[in-house]
């Protein structure tokens, strides 16, 4: 099963290369349907954890205008995107220190 966090940290390592992050990339990546990848991608761009690439209207930063595909967007991770990154290896190392 594909988690958000394993496509956030996806979005994160093309970010990191300068290679824009689509739907298509992620659905070869993760050999997924094209609907599921564009769920995911929307679930986090909603979330404010990607941006498009692109300059976006006023009140469509996160969020496609009416008729936009997610297919002609290109994405980076945003700054929050980061946190919730690390917020995650922070949660996993507190974890395993429990254990290990």
């Amino acid at each position: 099963m594909v988690t958000k966090r394993d496509v956030l940290k996806f979005v994160a390592r093309t970010t990191r290369r300068d290679i824009p992050a689509t739907v298509s990339t992620v659905a070869r990546e993760f050999d997924l349907s094209h609907a599921a990848a564009a769920d995911h991608m929307r679930r986090m761009w909603k979330d404010r954890l990607i941006e498009a690439e692109t300059s976006r209207a006023r009140g469509f930063k996160f969020r496609p205008r009416p008729g936009e595909s997610l297919d002609s967007l290109e994405f980076r991770l945003t700054a929050r995107g980061r946190e919730r990154l690390k917020w995650h290896k922070d949660k996993e190392d507190w974890f395993e220190g429990l254990f290990g």
